[in-house]
């Protein structure tokens, strides 16, 4: 006999760490000369797959806030990187697992945000969860993002998320690795769903065309986002330069002097300088002198012999949530730190 679940609007949330994005309807669009094509359906297909973060979909089911956990929940998309980092593949997880049978250690509280983001995050709402992640290759924390999409009558739970790395602590600032072993393609998602994933994906996300032409292209929501609070920062610096800005104004013409490509081209340079390379992770990147916002990009080439990269980004967390400043413990041996008490947490 199934076991059905309703779970309460106001979960408990001790576990971990939730909150909504910033509210983004007082934001314009990308600048109206951003009139480059947008990449081949083909194109972005295969930069979700191979991006270097994990992306996944689940399938909503029908009777919420009622579920059953043993099969509701059900992911019908994971990309390539899921593999290395969980031990199990995109074709595997989406022949039917969801989250209690693929990571049983760990599955009730996948459940409660899921049931929370399909009834109270829609998009472009995006909820903001810090919780324990212990699939067969790693046992750690993540920072993960979803929201709520909807495809062909059909709502998803679309997600993205990482580790919290030495680059999301901010010991290190970049990487530059190979991309995760290419997995076998999911042949039941359909090309259109990978242009809505990639649009609504819950962090920004657009395409550079190479390593010498730092223009954005097929900037999705909240990459839009950020390019309007790019100009923001760049009139703000132009009316402290002294300059009177209004809409006729010749201050700032260049499309280089906005915050957001002047971090594009400082991580350009250290992309051409590592040609090897398949992908590239930068963190504490300074958005604007007037945002103080660090910043977060994963750079990545899904085809070897094109030079088009794609880019995704997001905020560093504002702090180190609680949950994570818990597991960051001083050695146990008082002698190595002279003065600080053993097993402590690092504030």
């Amino acid at each position: 006999m199934t076991r059905k679940v309703a779970v309460s609007r106001l979960a408990s949330r001790t576990a971990r760490h939730a909150s909504v994005a910033p509210p983004v309807s007082r934001l314009t669009g990308p600048p109206s000369n951003n009139k480059e094509p947008a990449p081949a359906p083909l194109s972005i297909k295969l930069a979700l797959r191979r991006a270097p973060f994990i992306s996944f979909a689940k399938t909503v089911p029908h009777e919420l806030p009622y579920y059953d956990p043993a099969k509701d929940f059900t992911y019908s998309f994971v990309n390539d990187m899921m593999a290395s980092w969980s031990g199990k593949s995109p074709e595997r997880l989406t022949s039917g697992d969801n989250a209690a049978s693929a990571f049983p250690d760990s599955f009730k509280q996948y459940f409660e945000d899921d049931v929370d983001v399909s009834q109270n995050f829609a998009f472009p709402l995006v909820k903001q969860i810090t919780e324990g992640w212990q699939p067969p290759h790693m046992e750690t924390m993540v920072n993960m993002r979803k929201t709520l999409v909807h495809h062909g009558g059909i709502k998803w739970v679309l997600g993205c998320g990482a580790p919290f790395d030495e680059i999301e602590l901010g010991v290190a600032r970049f990487k530059a690795s190979k991309l995760s072993p290419p997995c076998q393609p999911l042949a039941d998602v359909p090309d259109d769903w990978y242009d809505l994933a990639w649009a609504e994906l819950p962090q920004a996300a657009f395409w550079i065309k190479n390593t010498d032409d730092p223009t954005i292209v097929a900037p999705n929501h909240f990459a839009n986002v950020l390019l309007s609070e790019s100009d923001l920062e760049t009139v703000a610096w132009a009316r402290d330069a002294g300059c009177p800005w209004d809409d006729d104004s010749s201050c700032v013409t260049d499309a280089g002097d906005r915050p957001l490509t002047k971090i594009i081209q400082s991580c350009l340079e250290k992309i051409r300088r590592t040609p090897h390379a398949e992908c590239w992770e930068f963190g504490s990147l300074r958005f604007g002198d007037h945002a103080h916002q660090l910043m977060r990009a994963w750079v990545w080439r899904p085809l070897a012999s094109e030079p088009t990269l794609a880019w995704s980004m997001r905020p560093h967390l504002e702090t180190v949530p609680r949950e994570v400043r818990e597991k960051l413990i001083l050695g146990s041996d008082p002698s190595a730190f002279k003065g600080v008490k053993p097993n402590v947490p690092v504030p």
